[in-house]
C-alpha cells in the first residue's frame, strides 16, 4: 500500500514538471490585454469649389480587426461623428481660403489615429455685387463702361420721388474702389444710350442729341439738328487725332425725288471738338440702312456696323451690314450678311481682333412667324470675307427670346458673351473659332442685365436697376456644357 502511494506521488510530481518551466507557463500563454489604435492611412483631396471640398481616405488596418468609425474636422474643429464610410464633403467654406482637413479613425475602445491634409478653396465666380443707387426712388442705368483710370462711368434715368417728380437723366463717375467721384444731372431729355470717353471728358449719346461734359461731369456743349427727323442709333463716337468727333445716325429726310427705293439712310456727322458742325454725309443704297456701332482703324479709316435691307424676289430682309470709309467718309467697300433663316438681324456691337479681323455681334430673328430670336456672331476679315457665321440657341438653357447683350474678348482670344432673356441673363464662352464651350445662367440676380465688359482679369456687368456685378475670370463656376 505504501509502495502504491509513493508511485502516485511521483507521477503527480512528474506531471507538474511538464506544465511549468522555471515558474512560467509554456503551453497556455497569458492573454495580451493592450488594445492598439488603428494604423495610419492617406487622405485624398477630391472635387474642390469655392465653398466645398470633397475628400476620401484609404482604409486603415486595426490590429485587433475591430470595426473602425471616423470623425472629420476642419481646422481642429470636429464637424461630424460616427462616419462609417470613407468619403466626406465639407460645405459652407469661405472662398479662396486655406483649410486643414482632419480624419480621426477610432476603434471601439476609442483608440485613435489622426491624419490631416490641407487644401485651398477656389475663387468664387461672382466676386462682388455693388449697388450704385445714390438714394433715389427710381433709377435705371442705360449704359456704363470702365474708364481709362480704372473707374466706372454710367448714365441713365432717375426719379427722386415716384409720385411727385419727373424723370431726369444723369451721369455718374466712380473710382476704381467704387467710391463716387461725382454725380451730375443732365438738363436735357436725352434718353442716354451710349457714352464715350474723350481725351478731356465724356460724350453722351442720346436719342436726338449728343452732350459733351468735362472730366467732372459739367456740361460744356450739346449738338442736335432741328430741321429733320433722325436718331442717333450708333452708340459709339470716334475722336480723331485732331480732336474732331465722328457720330453716326439714321436719317428719315425726304429722298423720294432722288431715290424712291431708299427710305432710311445713314447720316455721318463730323463735329469740331467744341461741338460745331463741320460736315454731314448721307448714304445708303437699300430701303433701310441703320448704323449701330463704329470703330476707327490705325490708318484713319472708319468701319461702321449696322443693318441694311436685302430684297430677294418679293422678300425684304434686314441683315448685318458692314461699311468701311476713308478719313473723308468716302465709301471704300460695304457688304451685307443675311442670316440663313431669312429672318431679321438686329446688330449690336462691332469688335476688332488683334489679327485685324472683325466680330459682328447681334441678334437674329430666326422665325418670323413665331418671332424667335437668338444671338448671332460673325467673324469676317478686313476685306469683308466671312470666316465663320454662328448662331447660339441658348433657349435650351432656360429663358425665352434671348438677345445679344454685350461681349468681351479675353486674354486667350476667346469671347465672353452676355445674352438677355425673360428670366435674366446667360454668360457664354465662345472660342476663337466661334464654337461654344460653356455657359452660366445668372437667374436670381438683379434683372435687366444689359452689358458685360471684360477687364484684364475680371468680367463685370452693369444692370438696369443700378448694380455692378463683378466676376473673377478664373473663379469657380459649375459651367454647363453647350
Amino acid at each position: 500500500m505504501k509502495k502504491f502511494i509513493s508511485l502516485l506521488l511521483l507521477l503527480l510530481f512528474l506531471i507538474g514538471c511538464e506544465k511549468e518551466e522555471n515558474g512560467i507557463p509554456v503551453d497556455k500563454p497569458e492573454p495580451n490585454t493592450e488594445n492598439k489604435a488603428p494604423g495610419t492611412f492617406e487622405i485624398y483631396i477630391g472635387l474642390t469649389s469655392d465653398t466645398e471640398v470633397s475628400i476620401t481616405w484609404s482604409q486603415p488596418i486595426d490590429p485587433e480587426n475591430d470595426q473602425i468609425t471616423y470623425e472629420v474636422a476642419v481646422n481642429d474643429s470636429v464637424c461630424e461623428y460616427d462616419i462609417t464610410g470613407n468619403r466626406y464633403t465639407f460645405r459652407n467654406l469661405s472662398p479662396e481660403t486655406e483649410y486643414r482637413f482632419q480624419v480621426i479613425a477610432l476603434d471601439p475602445s476609442l483608440n485613435q489615429c489622426i491624419v490631416a491634409k490641407s487644401a485651398r478653396t477656389m475663387k468664387s465666380f461672382i466676386k462682388s455685387m455693388i449697388s450704385f443707387n445714390p438714394g433715389y426712388d427710381f433709377i435705371s442705368f442705360n449704359t456704363g463702361r470702365k474708364t481709362s483710370d480704372g473707374g466706372y462711368i454710367m448714365t441713365g434715368t432717375l426719379r427722386k420721388n415716384r409720385l411727385y417728380s419727373d424723370d431726369k437723366d444723369f451721369i455718374m463717375k466712380f473710382d476704381h474702389n467704387f467710391n463716387m467721384d461725382w454725380f451730375s444731372e443732365i438738363d436735357h431729355n436725352t434718353n442716354p444710350s451710349g457714352i464715350t470717353e474723350l481725351s478731356d471728358g465724356y460724350l453722351i449719346v442720346g436719342y436726338r442729341i449728343v452732350i459733351k461734359v468735362n472730366s467732372t461731369g459739367i456740361e460744356e456743349w450739346y449738338y442736335k439738328q432741328e430741321d429733320q427727323f433722325y436718331e442717333f442709333t450708333c452708340k459709339s463716337v470716334i475722336e480723331n487725332q485732331d480732336k474732331s468727333l465722328i457720330i453716326a445716325a439714321v436719317s428719315w429726310r425726304d429722298r423720294i425725288d432722288k431715290n424712291p427705293d431708299v427710305d432710311d439712310e445713314y447720316m455721318i456727322v463730323k463735329l469740331t471738338h467744341e461741338g460745331d458742325e463741320v460736315s454731314v454725309k448721307y448714304g445708303g443704297t437699300s430701303k433701310k440702312t441703320f448704323p449701330f456701332d463704329m470703330i476707327q482703324l490705325s490708318n484713319g479709316n472708319y468701319v461702321i456696323f449696322g443693318k441694311s435691307t436685302k430684297t430677294t424676289l418679293s422678300l425684304t430682309q434686314e441683315c448685318f451690314w458692314l461699311l468701311e470709309a476713308d478719313n473723308n467718309l468716302n465709301v471704300i467697300r460695304q457688304n451685307m450678311y443675311p442670316n440663313d433663316t431669312r429672318g431679321e438681324d438686329l446688330p449690336s456691337k462691332l469688335y476688332k481682333t488683334d489679327e485685324g479681323d472683325y466680330i459682328l455681334a447681334g441678334t437674329a430673328v430666326v422665325d418670323m412667324l413665331y418671332v424667335t430670336n437668338i444671338p448671332r456672331l460673325m467673324k469676317v476679315n478686313n476685306k469683308g470675307v466671312v470666316i465663320w457665321d454662328e448662331t447660339y440657341d441658348v433657349r435650351s438653357h432656360g429663358g425665352a427670346f434671348p438677345s445679344f447683350g454685350d461681349m468681351a474678348i479675353t486674354n486667350d482670344g476667346s469671347f465672353i458673351m452676355v445674352t438677355n432673356d425673360d428670366r435674366g441673363a446667360c454668360l457664354s464662352n465662345i472660342d476663337y473659332s466661334g464654337q461654344s464651350n460653356w455657359y452660366v445662367r445668372l437667374d436670381g440676380y438683379p434683372q435687366g442685365i444689359m452689358t458685360g465688359i471684360a477687364g484684364t482679369d475680371d468680367y463685370f456687368i452693369f444692370t438696369r436697376d443700378g448694380f455692378l456685378i463683378i466676376y473673377n475670370h478664373d473663379g469657380y463656376v459649375a459651367k454647363q456644357q453647350l
